[in-house]
């Protein structure tokens, strides 16, 4: 006999505020519902694409919330009338500040799907993006590595110390200076393809991969004996 599916049980959180444990339990018509936990390699797969598909759906929130604050995008072409990419420096406006917040923490959760994360179990790839969006992936991706997780040899973050003379009609006087060069954020709303095109389509390829492993362990599961299920379930 299949098991049918359940109607939507109300969900109950108990969230222990000195480990950080979070305890979830499941009631339907004022009971208890059994609960298994799958572990199988398949289960497993699911679970880290669940947990990608929670970081995009972040990394989604924050670039909007981004440019929100940044203000409308700003057509600006090159000698060429190509449109480009705007940097700007947080110094310009206090309120970059957490516009550079966001956008670096967009970057870095956005890398983390595509690296090995332990206890995941899966990793997004570059192979999985077509052509067209490899270019940006390959930009952001050398944000991550070179300014904001890692410290790189990289134009994009420079600090050469320069001697700051007087200038020659007035006698005297030398200035140790920094010259830093940071990029703290980049608009790239007039590109052909943008960071938010790049993590909507990332995103969806996700979505679907989930759905799809999600609807085998169902159907597994539906053949499964409801003697057999019991059985394994504990109570929460």
């Amino acid at each position: 006999m299949k098991i049918k599916d359940l109607p939507l049980p109300t969900e109950e959180f108990l969230l222990c505020e000195t480990t950080g444990k979070l305890t979830r339990s499941y009631r339907l018509n004022g009971f208890d519902c059994p609960v298994v936990t799958l572990e199988d390699n398949l289960a497993k797969r699911q679970a880290g694409y669940t947990l990608i598909d929670l970081d995009l759906d972040d990394v989604k929130g924050w670039l909007s919330h981004a440019y929100e604050i940044f203000g409308p995008k700003e057509i600006i072409h090159d000698s060429q009338h190509k449109l480009i990419t705007k940097y700007v420096l947080s110094s310009e406006n206090k309120s970059l500040s957490i516009v550079k917040a966001l956008w670096f923490s967009s970057i870095v959760v956005y890398a983390k799907c595509f690296t090995q994360a332990e206890g995941r179990g899966v990793k997004l790839e570059r192979d999985m993006l077509s052509e067209p969006m490899r270019e940006c992936h390959d930009k952001i991706m050398n944000y991550r590595h070179t300014i904001v997780a890692h410290a790189g040899i990289t134009t994009l973050e420079t600090a050469p110390l320069e001697i700051v003379l007087s200038p020659k009609s007035i006698k005297g006087g030398i200035l140790l200076k920094n010259n830093c060069k940071r990029v703290e954020f980049s608009d790239d709303r007039n590109e052909i393809i943008t960071f938010s095109d790049l993590v909507n389509a990332v995103h969806e390829d996700v979505k679907i991969k989930r759905k799809k492993i999600t609807k085998k362990i169902m159907d597994r599961t539906r053949s499964t004996s409801p003697k057999e299920l019991y059985k394994n379930a504990r109570d929460r």
